[in-house]
């Protein structure tokens, strides 16, 4: 079984543990969306990695028009980040909040972009790579294998199912989404 945690989580005496962040210094490393990707998103636009094909879909106010609708401006930002090879966590600043993600023509909520832009991009991104099939072989071979994650959480403890985490308020990272995977519930 894969448990998605925190770094502040205890891992039990005995169990295995992976750390699934750029801050690892294993092969884990691999899974941070820093360093997935390229990522093929929509219209031919590129993104070197997952963390700025994320990021860089946010659109905040000074990047919409008075319809609401994001402006050239927003896709001259937007593609420069997504052409940046440097992963940037909050390309406006961390205490800026974005009005929604665009993707493809449209407006996405942030459970929405989450599932649409983060995990189906994860999961196509990671699905076919030794690394994931190496991860995947591990875990079959213990009954408990945490993935340490900035977003992890150890949502059975919680009394969720996968489906409930994608329909909660509850954030989630590759942790969750690499759980989801070995499970195969994506």
């Amino acid at each position: 079984m894969i448990i998605p945690v925190n770094q502040k989580f205890i891992i039990p005496s005995g169990k295995i543990s992976f750390d699934v962040t750029s801050r690892s210094h294993k092969w884990t490393r691999y899974f941070s969306p820093f360093f997935v990707g390229p990522i093929e998103m929509y219209d031919g636009y590129i993104s070197h990695n997952l963390e700025n094909c994320y990021q860089y879909s946010k659109v905040f106010s000074q990047h919409i028009n008075h319809e609401q609708n994001p402006t050239q401006s927003y896709f001259d930002f937007a593609k420069k980040g997504w052409e940046s090879k440097t992963p940037v966590k909050y390309p406006m600043g961390a205490w800026e909040t974005p009005l929604f993600h665009f993707w493809d023509g449209k407006k996405l909520s942030h459970k929405e972009a989450r599932k649409t832009i983060f995990l189906d991009n994860y999961v196509k991104a990671v699905k076919d790579t030794e690394k994931f099939k190496s991860l995947k072989k591990i875990s079959e071979q213990y009954e408990e294998v945490y993935l340490i994650d900035f977003e992890g959480y150890n949502f059975r403890n919680l009394n969720m199912t996968y489906q409930d985490v994608l329909e909660s308020n509850f954030t989630f990272g590759q942790g969750m989404v690499l759980s989801m995977m070995i499970d195969g519930f994506v």
